[in-house]
């Protein structure tokens, strides 16, 4: 129950920061639509959800694309150059040499002492 109180904390700052709404006006319209659908029975929480998460995902997209592309736009070049020269450098091929040898002996190890069945 707990963690409700720090979501609904979360949400009340996050808007008061952000539009500087008060946290009470906040709390109150989050408690009425909180109680509009928990009383509303499985078909209203079913239906809310409905609604909600794909404007949820809709506007997670378009605000990471937002602060990725507009925001950032300059910087963009060089987070692809670096995501290329941190995959494919030496350092990191040997990481992943590295891993496979240690695969290979884990597995050997593991089959080496599991009993026959």
């Amino acid at each position: 129950m707990n963690f409700y109180l720090v979501q609904a904390n979360t949400i009340t700052s996050a808007f008061n920061e952000s539009f500087g709404i008060e946290k009470w006006v906040t709390a109150i319209i989050l408690a009425i639509v909180t109680a509009v659908i928990i009383f509303g029975e499985i078909k209203m929480i079913a239906k809310a959800s409905v609604v909600i998460v794909p404007i949820m995902a809709g506007a997670y997209v378009i605000v990471a694309l937002i602060i990725i592309v507009v925001m950032n736009v300059t910087e963009l070049l060089s987070v692809f150059v670096l995501i290329f020269e941190s995959a494919f450098g030496l350092r990191e091929a040997a990481g992943g040499a590295l891993g496979a040898v240690m695969l290979q002996v884990i597995k050997r190890v593991y089959f080496q002492m599991k009993p026959d069945g």
